[in-house]
């Protein structure tokens, strides 16, 4: 995933990575740095390092929302039929 799938959605302060879901529901990405960070509750249990330092916040200061990220990171835990 990409900065540019995502345009001012894009909650993180790398400019890609690759996300992919692990056992258990557990959604991650991985930095270009080669760091895998937790998306959801399930990674960060599993022991992922949490997401929040490479977060960006938008102008009213809140991180920008993971909802768009995670959501088609999910995606890739459903199986296929």
């Amino acid at each position: 995933m990409s900065e540019k799938n995502f345009g001012y959605l894009w909650p993180l302060k790398i400019d890609h990575g690759t996300v992919a879901c692990r056992e258990g529901g557990q959604a991650v990405i991985t930095a270009p740095d080669s760091t895998t960070y937790a998306l959801n509750n399930q990674a960060r249990k599993a022991g992922y390092p949490d997401i929040e330092p490479i977060r960006v916040s938008g102008n009213s200061g809140e991180k920008v929302s993971l909802g768009s990220l995670l959501s088609r990171t999910m995606k890739l835990c459903r199986p296929i039929r």
